[in-house]
């Protein structure tokens, strides 16, 4: 399966195995909710090869949710090179039929019973988290005296990786950093220039779902993630609802409304990937934007089965530039065994 990381993980040399049109589409709605370089997107997709025929209908959806010019130009080509291909076993996006007003209430409700029952019984577990952080550089850093310009040139760059013990202990999120760039690592998550404002595990789906957040819904699309078709809404976050605080080493946090997606298993109600933007940054605040993405999948977990976190992707743009962590989620197990173990909460 082709990681929906794609903007970094398909720079390499073009030696990638073939990918099915949905895990390509897949990739792409991510990577358009949470990175806006039309270039830096569509000079990877070069190197991808498809097993699949990808249709023009599946471009123009692509160019609708958001796909540049660029971005669009390198769909045609692939179109081309995949039109011996065999089809799809089924669309990969799709935004027909729509589910009428009655069956959207009912994906919705199936979503708020599964999110509350979620929430309610995910055990204490820790797992290793494994971060590797980008930057994308400007033109303007280097002429106010920072990097060099030949690093201004449109594409993420590696600046290191750290890893660190995660948990869900007593339902709230937990961090222990581990390792920087491979050399154990006794600091905190701010020294390595990351805040967390919430948790993967259950704080980005209360900051969505909670009731009290009072999102609104609604409906925008199919799509197949994870091998599954979901039905994906557009769902939105008040200010005065909100809890989202960003927030950096030089400055007090900041709380603001955010929008973004969510994936829903339309038979049950499980949750297959949360987007969410910040909304309405103040103009004088040194972040510009904020996106973050989390994919969910099956987890074992003591002999029991979960839907936890696989993958995760945190987005900021600065004036001094951008940044963007990739982070995969592994070794789940119980907390139980390990309960002298101490965390940062957040």
């Amino acid at each position: 399966m082709l990681s929906w990381t794609l903007l970094v993980a398909l720079s390499a040399p073009a030696a990638e195995p073939p990918v099915t049109v949905s895990d390509l589409v897949s990739t792409l709605t991510g990577a358009l909710a949470t990175d806006p370089d039309d270039q830096r997107t569509a000079r990877v997709i070069g190197n991808v090869r498809l097993s699949e025929r990808l249709r023009g209908e599946t471009v123009g959806l692509l160019r609708q949710r958001g796909a540049g010019p660029n971005t669009i130009r390198a769909l045609e080509a692939l179109r081309k090179q995949s039109a011996a291909e065999p089809a799809p076993s089924q669309d990969p996006i799709s935004t027909t039929p729509a589910p009428s007003a009655t069956e959207r209430a009912k994906i919705l409700d199936a979503m708020r019973g599964w999110t509350g029952a979620y929430l309610a019984g995910l055990p204490d577990f820790v797992c290793t988290r494994t971060v590797l952080q980008f930057r994308g550089y400007r033109r303007e850093d280097w002429q106010g005296g920072g990097w060099p310009i030949s690093l201004a040139d449109g594409r993420w760059h590696a600046a290191g990786s750290y890893s660190d013990q995660a948990g869900y202990v007593g339902g709230r999120d937990y961090y222990r950093v581990a390792f920087r760039d491979g050399k154990p690592f006794h600091g905190t998550l701010e020294q390595l220039g990351r805040d967390l404002s919430w948790g993967e595990f259950g704080g980005l789906m209360t900051e969505i779902l909670d009731p009290s957040r009072e999102a609104a819904f609604v409906w925008d699309r199919w799509e197949v993630h994870g091998g599954r078709r979901m039905a994906v809404f557009r769902y939105a976050v008040d200010a005065r609802h909100s809890r989202y605080s960003l927030r950096t080493a030089a400055s007090q946090p900041v709380t603001v409304a955010h929008g973004g997606f969510v994936y829903v298993d339309p038979r049950t109600g499980v949750i297959g990937r949360l987007v969410l933007n910040g909304v309405g940054l103040p103009s004088n605040f040194v972040i510009r934007a904020a996106a973050d993405l989390l994919d969910y999948g099956e987890v074992a977990v003591g002999g029991a089965s979960f839907v936890l976190p696989l993958r995760a992707l945190a987005y900021q743009r600065a004036p001094t530039g951008e940044t963007r962590e990739e982070i995969e989620y592994r070794d789940y197990r119980k907390f139980q065994s390990e309960s002298t173990v101490k965390f940062d909460e957040r």
